[in-house]
C-alpha cells in the first residue's frame, strides 16, 4: 500500500467526519477495510505518519502513567487512545467556550435530575455528593466565563 493512498484515506476521513477529533484506530480500521492493509500498515505506522503529517494534529491518549486508566474511559463510550484531526478543523478559542458551556449546562441538568431522584427516595448521602457536584460545575463554568 502506498504512502499516498494512506493519506488520501485518512485525510478524507478526517474531513467527513461528523466530530473533529477521530480515533487513530478509526483511521486505521478504514485504511484495512478499504485496501485491505492489514499485512502492510501497522496501527502504530499510522500514528507515527500522522504525528508527522503538516495539516494533522494529533490528540495523544492515556498513557499508562496516567490516574484515570483507559478503562474507564472505555466504559463509558469514550475512546481513549490517540485521535488525529485536521489542523483546519481545531476549534477557535470561542467555539471551546462555547462548546464547554453546552457541555455543563447538559451536566448540570443531568445532575438536577439526579438530585431530585435521591431526594424522592431520601438518599441523603448521595443527595449531598450530586448538590457538592452542581457546586463544582457552577464553579468550573465561572472560571470558564473568565477564559
Amino acid at each position: 500500500m502506498r504512502i499516498e493512498r494512506v493519506e488520501e484515506i485518512c485525510l478524507n476521513c478526517l474531513r467527513d467526519a461528523e466530530s473533529p477529533l477521530v480515533p487513530v484506530t478509526e483511521l486505521y480500521q478504514q485504511c484495512v477495510d478499504t485496501e485491505n492493509a492489514g499485512h502492510v500498515l501497522t496501527e502504530e505506522a499510522l500514528l507515527q505518519f500522522l504525528r508527522g503529517h503538516a495539516d494533522v494534529v494529533v490528540v495523544e491518549g492515556i498513557g499508562e502513567d496516567d490516574s484515570v486508566e483507559a478503562a474507564v474511559f472505555d466504559k463509558i463510550g469514550i475512546v481513549s487512545g490517540a485521535h488525529a484531526m485536521l489542523e483546519s478543523r481545531v476549534p477557535t478559542r470561542d467555539e471551546m467556550k462555547e462548546m464547554l458551556e453546552i457541555q455543563l449546562a447538559h451536566m448540570r441538568e443531568n445532575l438536577k435530575a439526579a438530585l431530585q431522584q435521591a431526594q424522592q427516595n431520601k438518599d441523603k448521602a448521595k443527595a449531598d455528593k450530586i448538590e457538592a457536584l452542581i457546586e463544582n460545575t457552577d464553579a468550573i463554568n465561572e472560571r470558564l466565563q473568565e477564559f
